[in-house]
């Protein structure tokens, strides 16, 4: 990845600033050499100061820092529960198929009231017949 993809991705996901501050920043960033997840963990407070000048996200920016070591294993690890459930389950079983003769003559109508109506205007024009009959 490019250094300002890997700038703007700590700075979005890492960090949890919100994109139009993180734009904001990136160049920052850049400028000052920080373009890998390495060189952004290993960045001091002192030198974050003279990168970024709103308090708030400087605090920010230092906590996912802190958290670095942290957040670099959470991306090389799959997720445990989106893992579990891309394997097969092998215990459901697929529903066994009818014969074509078990199916034969059966008609399955829907009841409701706007198919009912549907089947009126069918039977209507197709048929010609008056909404009497």
């Amino acid at each position: 990845m490019s250094g300002k993809v890997v700038v703007l991705d700590f700075l979005t996901n890492g960090a949890g600033l919100d994109l139009a501050a993180a734009v904001l920043l990136v160049d920052a960033f850049i400028q000052s050499g920080r373009t890998t997840s390495s060189s952004i963990f290993a960045t001091t407070d002192q030198e974050l100061k003279e990168i970024v000048s709103k308090p708030a996200q400087r605090k920010k920016i230092l906590a996912a820092i802190r958290k670095g070591p942290q957040i670099l294993k959470a991306k090389e690890e799959p997720n445990k529960k989106r893992a579990a459930a891309s394997e097969p389950d092998a215990k459901i079983a697929r529903p066994s198929l009818l014969p074509v003769q078990a199916l034969h003559g059966v008609v399955r109508v829907n009841r409701s009231p706007v198919m009912i109506l549907w089947g009126a205007v069918v039977a209507n024009v197709v048929n010609e017949l008056e909404w009497e009959e």
